[in-house]
């Protein structure tokens, strides 16, 4: 999994993240799926800084299930 030193983001950034990934998440929720738990572990390494966008885009590969 690519991951980066933590990065320095404000408040601001890591509240635009969680809007992103609830956004996400409701999305699925629409099609009948839901992230898996090792997704959203993943998905709060992203909302603090220690995983980039690459990083996310990754761990999201595969970790899709039926809801």
């Amino acid at each position: 999994m690519t991951s980066t030193p933590p990065l320095r983001i404000s408040a601001e950034e890591s509240a635009r993240r969680r809007e992103i990934i609830d956004e996400g998440v409701r999305t699925l929720a629409l099609e009948g799926l839901a992230p898996s738990p090792s997704y959203l572990e993943q998905t709060e390494r992203f909302i603090a800084g220690e995983l980039d966008i690459a990083g996310l885009i990754e761990a999201a590969r595969a970790q899709i299930v039926r809801a």
